[in-house]
């Protein structure tokens, strides 16, 4: 088993980046499906005031803590983790592992051109991968079901967006026959090429979200709802001190 410590409620790893991988490959090398998911501060907002999608998040085999706001709530709430785990850091890693070992990938998400992109750019860079999926404009979700049966991938990085994403894969969970299905929101854009992760530096001062709220504006009526986690964490802390 995994260490995990409790941030809002939510059992997140206390591992690295390079365990989380290990984890992983373990996970998709077995007989069953198995779910990663990657909740942010924003998530952890929709859990708090939404038990079952809580409930979801929890029923993971990990959660990775996605953003510089999960370290910070987790370290003033005396549960400090170890490392951030960003969500497409994840999926590369995932790639580097399924070339490694001549794995399969499937990808749910996206528009159509931006999957064709992001198929292009993984079996240039990752050319022992065996790679499929379906844009995110599906009608037949058992459709993309028996797809997914048929191919048996070894990961499958669901790109829905949450909670859609968290939903599809819990609630179909028991249909599928193995895989390790990791929650993974807009990172078939970035695999595509079409969006740009921020620099490093950006990256480094924990600023990313600065940056992606510059390219995406509409990204702003999402980040507004940000001073309400600072908020419930603070209000926690003073409950654990009282």
């Amino acid at each position: 088993m995994i260490k995990t410590k409790t941030v809002h409620q939510i059992k997140f790893i206390d591992i690295t980046m390079e365990k989380a991988v290990e984890y992983a490959e373990i996970l998709y090398h077995s007989d069953r499906p198995s779910a990663v998911f990657t909740p942010n501060s924003l998530m952890v907002l929709d859990c708090l005031k939404n038990k079952s999608f809580l409930d979801i998040i929890n029923s993971s085999d990990m959660n990775l803590p996605d953003g510089q706001g999960i370290i910070w709530a987790a370290k003033r709430l005396g549960s400090p983790l170890q490392q951030k785990i960003a969500g497409v850091d994840f999926a590369k890693k995932m790639l580097e592992s399924l070339n490694n070992k001549n794995g399969s990938l499937f990808i749910l998400g996206g528009e159509k051109n931006s999957l064709e992109n992001a198929f292009n750019n993984i079996r240039q860079q990752y050319k022992n991968i065996l790679c499929d999926g379906c844009d995110g404009y599906y009608t037949d979700e058992k459709m993309v079901i028996d797809k997914i049966n048929s191919i048996t991938p070894d990961v499958i990085f669901v790109c829905l967006g949450s909670p859609k994403q968290e939903y599809f894969i819990c609630n179909n969970k028991q249909y599928f026959k193995r895989g390790l299905f990791v929650g993974l929101g807009g990172t078939v854009d970035i695999l595509s090429g079409e969006k740009k992760r921020a620099p490093k530096i950006m990256i480094d001062l924990s600023l990313e979200w600065l940056w992606r709220a510059v390219i995406e504006p509409k990204r702003f009526r999402k980040l507004i709802k940000l001073p309400k986690f600072i908020y419930n964490t603070i209000i926690e802390k003073d409950k654990h001190n009282s």
